[in-house]
């Protein structure tokens, strides 16, 4: 990668930085070494619309999926727009629509059974029934239950705000059962740091040995 290259590719990352998530950041940087190692020796910039669209035709070939080149073609249009602007040839190129399939949830006995799994007379299980029992109230992602902090749950109000994928803000609701098994947890996890909602329980013991 010659110097110039590289440079664009770092002043990218860094604007992305700005207003986008880290993981957002890690995977889009990954799509665009992923270009330049296609085509060593060359100044991506200077791509044409031909190496593109052969670029994405091999994902094609080798069978990665429509929602993986989405992407891609995400991250390099990015890429280009802040380097070269919309008269790059990255955007003649239409952007595949993925197929749209039914979201996969679990039936009110699968439900049931995957809670009945966790042994609450273990700090481990309250733990585990506290989170499973939260995800499948409001459907939160794991990520999203992992960042939660105390101060995000209104126990009383069963309420809950959430930083959510592309790092927005959102909020939620729960039941009073999900507030009940949320409860039982407070003074075993939370406690211990006043912050983290959800911590490794290893973590708490270690805590409360100080």
């Amino acid at each position: 990668m010659s110097k110039q290259q590289d440079q664009s590719v770092q002043d990218w990352l860094n604007n992305l930085t700005i207003d986008h998530s880290a993981t957002t950041v890690t995977s889009y940087e990954w799509q665009i070494n992923r270009l330049i190692k296609t085509f060593p020796g060359r100044e991506i910039k200077d791509l044409s619309k031909s190496d593109l669209l052969k670029y994405f035709a091999d994902w094609k070939r080798a069978r990665i999926s429509d929602v993986q080149i989405k992407m891609s073609m995400n991250a390099l249009r990015s890429f280009y727009h802040f380097t070269v602007g919309e008269k790059a040839p990255i955007f003649e190129i239409r952007i595949p629509r993925p197929k749209k399939r039914l979201q996969r949830t679990l039936s009110k006995e699968q439900a049931l059974a995957l809670l009945e799994t966790c042994d609450t007379g273990t700090p481990i299980g309250t733990r585990n029934v506290a989170m499973v029992a939260l995800m499948l109230d409001s459907g939160l992602r794991v990520s999203e239950v992992c960042r939660l902090n105390i101060n995000d749950l209104d126990l009383e109000h069963c309420r809950l705000s959430v930083i959510v994928k592309g790092g927005d803000e959102d909020c939620g609701v729960f039941s009073v059962e999900t507030a009940n098994f949320l409860s039982r947890w407070f003074p075993i996890g939370p406690s211990m740091l006043r912050s983290i909602m959800f911590l490794s329980v290893l973590r708490v013991i270690e805590l409360a040995s100080h």
